[in-house]
């Protein structure tokens, strides 16, 4: 495996590792070359889940449009639990939009965010989105509230939007270790339905009925990953 710098700046582009792909965000990703590698990992089970890092050396915003839009695109299809690891600076826009499109949000307290209120083309209805990941679903104002604010990685975090704040320079060992108290030791049936969990939430959101065993199943699995549910001693 490839050593990467604490500091996840002379990190590698992507590795592998405990079949958790991590896949570095930077100006030269290499992106064309490494999502059909990824996919491939996938089909071959030897990807179970993946974690897009921001470097910390780097301007969050620089992502270009043309990156934005080939991540959300696959991101969106993906079938495995995907998860953002915001680290330092200022997040918005183009960011913030792939934060919401990954399943699970980890970052530091020191960042700011800053919702965005439209982006141009929109992958998918951001208020809405917002709602599912936030459990605020019935209550469309209160995410034009949170476009007039800026937050820090702890307000994030209670407001439900971070599922975890990361307290390490080094994020990489807190995000395994995250992932490990999802998958842990289950059978293959049992890591499949977690990953179809994940995978039908984020495709259903709210447009989906009730009554589907499913879907309910599925809110129920994230709501306890939210709340950081394999955190606790559960005795």
């Amino acid at each position: 495996m490839n050593e990467h710098d604490p500091t996840l700046n002379f990190a590698p582009d992507f590795f592998v590792e405990d079949r958790l792909a991590f896949l570095f965000l930077g100006k030269d990703s290499g992106l064309k070359a490494i999502i059909p590698e990824i996919d491939q990992g996938l089909i071959n089970g030897e990807i179970l889940a993946c974690a897009l890092v921001t470097r910390g050396k780097e301007d969050p915003c620089s992502i270009s449009p043309m990156m934005k839009r080939i991540l959300l695109n696959w991101l969106w299809e993906l079938t495995i639990p995907t998860v953002f690891v915001a680290t330092k600076g200022h997040y918005e826009e183009n960011w913030v939009e792939l934060m919401m499109c990954c399943d699970i949000r980890l970052g530091k307290k020191e960042l700011t965010m800053q919702f965005p209120w439209e982006v141009s083309p929109p992958a998918f209805d951001l208020e809405e989105r917002c709602q599912v990941l936030m459990g605020v679903e019935g209550r469309k104002s209160d995410y034009h509230q949170l476009t007039q604010g800026i937050f820090g990685g702890d307000e994030l975090y209670e407001m439900g939007f971070f599922n975890h704040l990361l307290g390490q320079e080094d994020p990489l060992p807190e995000v395994k270790l995250f992932f490990r108290k999802i998958i842990g030791d289950k059978s293959r049936d049992q890591i499949k339905a977690i990953v179809d969990c994940f995978h039908y939430y984020k495709k259903l959101g709210l447009k989906t009925y009730r009554d589907l065993l499913l879907e309910e199943e599925a809110r129920q699995f994230c709501r306890l990953a939210a709340r950081e549910f394999w955190h606790k001693d559960r005795g």
